[in-house]
């Protein structure tokens, strides 16, 4: 099964602070590359207004079933690649 970017996006954001820490500050920065609907960056760019509960919201913006979003979260490479960049994480940790 394919997964799209924006799944990618917020699995990854799910698991990397660095990340996180980086799309809270420049959110436009993470969504480089990636193949999202203008409503998908809308989604995305809501997130950043309220840090305080990002991951808390994550869940709120997934416009699927929760099992779609256990997909996404628990993805190899929603795990392996970070945001705005095309660089893998050495062994696979964020």
């Amino acid at each position: 099964m394919r997964i799209s970017d924006f799944d990618l996006a917020v699995g990854h954001l799910w698991h990397c602070d660095r990340c996180r820490e980086t799309f809270l500050d420049n959110p436009a920065s993470v969504m480089i590359g990636l193949k999202l609907s203008d409503d998908q960056r809308d989604a995305l760019n809501s997130l950043a207004a309220a840090p305080d509960t990002l991951l808390d919201r994550l869940r709120h913006v997934w416009p699927t079933d929760d099992a779609a979003f256990e997909r996404a979260i628990s993805h190899p490479r929603a795990r392996l690649r970070h945001l705005g960049s095309t660089v893998r994480v050495p062994g696979g940790r964020t």
